[in-house]
């Protein structure tokens, strides 16, 4: 830097040159100096902060570099006719296609034939807007696999240029399978619904808006017209003997209880008559404080059943009378002919010979067996009917209740009777299983071989969530083809002349094991070889794997 020394020579007041300009003093010098020299630090300085800038920015280009390249989305430029100018390894991933091969490519040939017309439009509506527009296509990638994206597209204009676009590219591909996967589920929803005729509504209980399917509508003979989107038109077209009951089976559902609510009542049909309906409905979503939100549910017509029903309840007080008449009316005078021919032979024991005796005996013993059979058709008739309601037992005690019953019979035969499995408790009306146990392990002590001691085996088991019992024996067993008539009112296999009976005892097994919703049947290897008789009652699900 130059510096100037003062020196004694150099005078103190300014000298004036010829040409009238005035020459600085030493001070005036010095601050010149000065100035320069502070300005020389700053240009220094903000060289420096130039240099550091230039650092940054190169280092924020790299980072933006990366950014662009990597994004989790496809960035990328189109010309105004919509070729690819630029594109990060997203978009081309996106694409399936190598980067340096999308550039100067039409962006079209990836959309499927089907969202071109949509693609075009997109294209045109961006380049005359200043807005952000969005729109959904289905690409194909450069291997031929589907793709679905959003395009956030806006339009780019720069000086001198023609129009051009900045687009970016979300994959939605799982959004949109996940779509196409509900809707057709929906589908099928709805096809499986009109399919089975039921009507489908949709109620938002708190602001009592509805909405009722067509068919829900035309259930009850209504059209859009007739049927408004409130909750009323449902409940003011109720039966009025049913509503009680209708609000009473919903509040526990309203309340929190889980599951679907399922209530049976009329309503009123536009031609002024009542239909019977099934109604399902169930909570499908609920507020912070756990009050019902939306209920969703469908309606089936019952009408057909519920007037079969009243027909066979019709049938059913018709069945009763006609038992009373079996057990009163129509046995006493069998009972009657059967003790006057007793009387009559006694009386006239002393005129009658061995033959006519005979006759006296076919007689008395045929109206003894008619009451039986009377008497058994009143029990078949019973069932379902007449028994205990259903109620949990537990099944070794019914088990213990018919073998003590049956006791002066397995004494008499000299049976062994074995017990094996495991006795879980049951849902059962119990006087019917009671009976149904009486009948089968009483034949296995009938229907045993002369000569042989009677074994019979009796089983309990789980198998899944049905209880099965089984009852063995070593007796005359049963050809194979003559099973199916087992189980048929008034069917014999064997001669009464060797077995007593009346036909009815497997007839009324079979009913007892169907009134609890179950099946019965039997195995065996041929005349000779004994019987198994098998019984599968369901279980309640928590009382089936209680029995585990």
């Amino acid at each position: 830097m130059l510096r100037l020394r003062a020196e004694s020579t150099i005078p103190r007041r300014p000298a004036r040159l010829q040409s009238g300009v005035k020459v600085p003093s030493l001070e005036e010098m010095q601050a010149l100096l000065h100035e320069l020299e502070v300005h020389q630090i700053e240009l220094k300085m903000q060289n420096e902060t130039l240099r550091t800038s230039q650092i940054a920015l190169e280092a924020a280009r790299d980072r933006y570099a990366d950014l662009f390249q990597f994004a989790p989305v496809g960035y990328l430029t189109l010309t105004g006719k919509g070729a690819i100018d630029n594109i990060n390894l997203t978009g081309a991933a996106l694409l399936g296609v190598p980067r340096n091969k999308l550039l100067q490519r039409l962006f079209s040939p990836f959309v499927i034939p089907d969202d071109k017309p949509l693609w075009y439009k997109h294209l045109a509506d961006v380049l005359n807007t200043d807005e952000k527009l969005t729109c959904e296509l289905a690409l194909l990638r450069g291997d031929g696999s589907p793709v679905h994206v959003r395009l956030d597209s806006t339009r780019l204009l720069e000086d001198g240029q023609a129009p051009a676009m900045r687009v970016v590219l979300t994959d939605i591909t799982e959004r949109k399978q996940a779509q196409i996967a509900l809707l057709r589920s929906e589908e099928r929803w709805k096809y499986a619904l009109e399919g089975a005729g039921d009507g489908l509504w949709d109620w938002n209980i708190q602001t009592g808006a509805a909405f009722y399917s067509p068919r829900y509508k035309e259930m009850f003979g209504y059209t859009d017209a007739d049927f408004g989107t409130t909750s009323d038109e449902w409940s003011k077209r109720i039966h009025p003997d049913d509503a009680p009951g209708v609000f009473a089976g919903l509040q526990p559902y309203f309340d929190g209880k889980p599951g679907s609510a399922i209530v049976e009542f009329r309503m009123l049909c536009k031609d002024g008559r009542w239909k019977w309906t099934l109604g399902r409905g169930m909570v499908v979503s609920r507020d912070a404080d756990g009050k019902p939100l939306r209920m969703i549910g469908t309606n089936t017509d019952i009408d057909a059943r519920k007037q079969i029903e009243a027909e066979l309840l019709r049938s059913n007080v018709e069945l009763e009378q006609f038992s009373y008449a079996i057990s009163h009316d129509m046995r006493q005078p069998l009972r009657m002919i059967a003790s006057y021919m007793q009387l009559l032979e006694t009386g006239l024991a002393s005129q009658i010979d061995g033959e006519q005796r005979e006759y006296f005996n076919f007689a008395i013993d045929g109206a003894k067996r008619m009451d039986a059979m009377m008497l058994g058709l009143l029990e078949y008739s019973r069932v379902g009917r007449k028994g205990e309601p259903p109620a949990w037992a537990e099944s070794r005690a019914i088990l213990d209740d018919a073998l003590l019953f049956l006791h002066p019979e397995i004494a008499e035969v000299q049976a062994n009777v074995r017990i094996e499995g495991t006795w879980p408790r049951v849902f059962v009306s119990r006087d019917e299983m009671l009976r149904l146990m009486l009948n089968l392990i009483g034949n296995a002590l009938k229907f045993r071989v002369n000569g042989r001691t009677p074994e019979v085996t009796v089983t309990s088991e789980m198998v899944g969530n049905q209880w099965r019992v089984g009852v063995a024996d070593n007796g005359v067993g049963i050809i194979p083809d003559q099973i199916g008539r087992l189980f048929q009112v008034f069917q014999r296999l064997q001669s009464r002349s060797d077995y007593e009976g009346n036909g009815i005892g497997l007839a009324l097994c079979r009913k007892i094991v169907e009134h609890h919703g179950g099946k019965i049947w039997a195995e065996s290897a041929g005349a000779g070889h004994g019987s198994r008789f098998c019984v599968e009652l369901p279980l309640p699900q928590d009382e089936a794997e209680a029995a585990r």
